[in-house]
């Protein structure tokens, strides 16, 4: 199987390809510059043909209950908490 990346440095640049190419997977953290992660789900559930098929995952640091409970309705297939190495 042949999978090919793109990388989005905002949510305007996210929505743009998705304008022009199909995906399968979007996988997004909830803290952006400028918009943020929910902001993304909320124009993918408004305009539904931009998202396709695709499973929409969410990913961050800032993962709380609470941001949890908001990504459910927006359609967010998977979240979790991204990993965060410290050194001392």
């Amino acid at each position: 199987m042949r999978a090919s990346t793109g990388r989005c440095d905002s949510v305007a640049a996210a929505i743009q390809i998705l304008h022009a190419t199909p995906v399968q997977l979007v996988l997004t953290d909830l803290m952006l510059p400028g918009a943020s992660g929910v902001d993304l789900l909320q124009q993918l559930r408004a305009a539904p043909e931009l998202r396709g098929q695709a499973k929409v995952v969410v990913l961050s640091a800032g993962l709380t209950t609470a941001a949890r409970q908001q990504l459910a309705p927006l359609g967010a297939h998977a979240s979790d908490v991204k990993a965060i190495l410290r050194t001392l």
